[in-house]
């Protein structure tokens, strides 16, 4: 019988060597599905909506502070993505103060020297406000503390309880 390991598990014919199958695997079949949506990323569904506005900025860039716009407005339009409309209100949410009533999220960028680093910048910080609205917050989980914690509470209560007792003048007086 030869080796299939040797020559990268490739079988006698040259082909990958496979499990045979089992009647099992014939009798299941995956129940058809329909036209599926094509898979779009956050960062594609963020590109469609986002457009820029530059204005001069008041952070770094020394004599040329004045003359060169280098602050970065970026504006999301975030009725024009794809997202339902259940994201679409915990993107407004994590967005706070930045929503517009216009429908769109404002982010400024102004703390780098040019204005390419300052676009990345921006849209850096909108994927992270999406990626973190977006993000499923763990449930809390009640606990009870323990029966030794409940003691030590207590204890700590009556030592407190005695230490005032002791500073308090007797009630017969010296």
């Amino acid at each position: 019988m030869p080796d299939f390991r040797e020559g990268g598990g490739a079988g006698p014919e040259g082909a990958a060597w496979r499990a045979p199958e089992s009647p099992k695997d014939e009798a299941v079949q995956e129940p058809e599905k329909g036209p599926e949506k094509p898979v779009i990323s956050i960062a594609e569904e963020l590109e469609c909506g986002t457009f820029f506005d530059t204005t001069r900025g008041s952070g770094p860039g020394g004599q040329n502070v004045n003359k060169v716009e280098s602050a970065v407005l970026l504006k999301f339009d975030l009725e024009k993505t794809n997202f339902s409309d259940g994201q679409k209100e915990l993107i407004r949410r994590a967005a706070g103060n930045r929503w517009a009533k216009s429908g769109l999220i404002q982010i400024k960028a102004m703390t780098l020297r040019d204005q390419p680093r300052n676009k990345a910048l921006a849209r850096e910080r909108l994927r992270d406000l999406v990626e973190r609205a977006l993000t499923p917050k763990k449930p809390r989980v009640e606990t009870k503390p323990s029966r030794s914690q409940k003691e030590r509470r207590l204890d700590d209560k009556k030592a407190l309880g005695r230490k005032k007792q002791d500073r308090q003048t007797p009630r017969g007086g010296w």
